[in-house]
């Protein structure tokens, strides 16, 4: 299911970079503000809710770079190899634009962590964590006005700092401990510039 996801997603950046045309860049250069959502997170990795607002820092032709703001939401869920896990998260991140659509963005989410019963050891850990990701995506903007947009991105994040870690397990045999590793992190996202 992950593996059709992923080349759906891809598939769909490549289609809509074919589509893109350059009348569409100039017209949404006179917004300096947004707001999207991530549409891709509540179905994959699942149960998962992120929303950002964007501003744009300086910008040369097609070349623009944006402050990201951002809050990510994961409720409470059972994960088979760890317990009930749930975190909340500020981000703050850049956006670094290159040609029409085209960026890199790097994130770094604050996130406060909670696992109640872990399945091995069966305690509770409260967690402050930092998670690091690098993307790389595009943007491409709608109707006339070019208001609204829709962003295709993937890349890779790594939780860098646990100040509580807990045992993360290979698979359902708990019988490997892994720790934390990277895993690949993207998104669908919805958004209007204003």
């Amino acid at each position: 299911m992950k593996k059709v996801i992923l080349k759906s997603i891809f598939a769909t950046m490549f289609g809509i970079i074919s589509l893109t045309n350059s009348s569409a860049q100039e017209q949404e250069n006179s917004f300096k503000n947004g707001v999207e959502i991530n549409i891709l997170f509540p179905i994959y990795p699942g149960n998962e809710y992120a929303a950002k607002y964007t501003r744009v820092l300086w910008q040369k032709d097609q070349l623009k770079g944006e402050l990201l703001l951002g809050l990510n939401v994961h409720p409470e869920h059972f994960r088979e190899t760890e317990g009930k896990f749930s975190d909340y998260a500020l981000s703050t991140g850049y956006r670094q634009y290159f040609w029409k659509g085209l960026f890199v963005e790097y994130s770094q989410l604050n996130a406060f962590s909670s696992l109640k019963n872990h399945v091995t050891t069966g305690k509770d850990y409260n967690s402050f964590a930092l998670v690091s990701t690098g993307t790389a995506g595009y943007k491409y903007s709608f109707g006339k006005s070019k208001r609204i947009y829709s962003i295709l991105q993937m890349g890779i994040a790594k939780v860098v700092y646990k100040d509580n870690p807990w045992p993360i397990l290979e698979d359902n045999t708990l019988q490997k401990e892994v720790g934390e590793t990277p895993f690949l992190y993207g998104g669908v996202q919805i958004g209007i510039n204003f």
